[in-house]
């Protein structure tokens, strides 16, 4: 399979929790995204000029600024791992047994976790709880505990973004990923997709969503009223979606708690099996192997023999958690 020339058209993917912002628009402003392409290893000026490749000065420093590019000189150099087909599809067919033999061995405990929800009428929180705050949230705790997973708390030096930022090709058809609005000690995660990704830019965008996490934490009289809209909070401002770190959801926390280091324990395992990536870093590899396995246990959730949509409403895209202080 032939991928494009062209970073741009690559699908692109960051693991950097509180990035001010990420490259994604970055690359895919002007030719940029076919200059990371041509320069996976060092070119110089003639090298680009064949390709029709003249980067401006401010160009090359954006680049620089967002660590999507080094330079020597005149000659530049590609930061971004890139995951293409060579690489990306003998490592799915990898990943897809392991996945299903994940849930077949976990059956008993998303069981009780559906059980949970249910009792509360919150049924359809179950795909943003086990997809946005366990397999995309508890697991990377989970992980770090075992393998090298990089920091993505800013620095002087990484002012825009820190952690991995990689290409892939081909997408992965319907890939999920978790957005996050902290305030406090409260976080709103949200589960995006293909269909809700821009949507969910925009929300973030909004002040509604910080307004409401300021009522979660006592510092605010009411939750606004776009929240109760949305179905976040009730009219009487009680959260009528999961709040973690709340006595209530103690339990299903343990569940989700066990389910994350299953879920760390089966990838580690099988880390030295997958395919060999040379070209990353030991924290690339796994930061970016283990979203591939994201995307596999999404692809093999089929509670009822059908694979499950991400949601496309925001009350079933979001939890919310409430951090435990002291």
């Amino acid at each position: 399979m032939d991928s494009p020339d062209d970073l741009s058209l690559w699908s692109l993917h960051g693991y950097c929790l509180g990035a001010r912002e990420t490259p994604h628009a970055t690359v895919r402003q002007g030719d940029n995204g076919r200059l990371l392409f041509a320069a996976e290893d060092w070119c110089g000026p003639e090298d680009l000029a064949r390709l029709g490749l003249s980067p401006r000065p401010e160009q090359i420093e954006r680049l620089v600024d967002f660590g999507l590019i080094e330079r020597q000189g005149e000659a530049l150099r590609s930061l971004v791992p890139r995951l293409g087909p060579a690489l990306a599809l003998p490592l799915r067919q990898a990943l897809s047994p392991l996945a299903a033999t994940f849930f077949s061995a976990q059956a008993g405990r998303i069981a009780a976790i559906t059980r949970l929800l249910a009792a509360r009428g919150m049924e359809g929180s179950l795909y943003a709880y086990l997809f946005g705050a366990v397999l995309d949230g508890t697991l990377w705790n989970a992980l770090k505990a075992r393998i090298e997973i990089p920091e993505t708390r800013l620095t002087p030096a990484d002012r825009w973004w820190r952690g991995v930022f990689w290409a892939v090709y081909p997408p992965v058809p319907g890939a999920i990923g978790t957005n996050e609005i902290t305030l406090g000690e409260t976080t709103m995660t949200l589960v995006w997709s293909a269909a809700t990704a821009q949507s969910q830019r925009a929300l973030r965008q909004q002040d509604w969503p910080r307004a409401l996490l300021l009522f979660l934490e006592g510092e605010a009289p009411a939750a606004p009223a776009e929240a109760v809209a949305a179905g976040l909070v009730d009219a009487a401002g009680r959260p009528a979606v999961p709040l973690l770190g709340s006595p209530d959801f103690a339990l299903l926390e343990t569940h989700g708690n066990a389910l994350a280091q299953a879920a760390a324990a089966d990838f580690v395992a099988a880390l030295d099996r997958l395919p060999a990536t040379p070209a990353f870093t030991a924290p690339q590899r796994h930061v970016i192997l283990a979203h591939e396995f994201l995307w596999a246990l999404q692809g093999a959730y089929r509670p009822d023999g059908e694979q499950v949509a991400a949601p496309s409403t925001l009350r079933a895209s979001v939890i919310l958690h409430r951090h435990a202080t002291g």
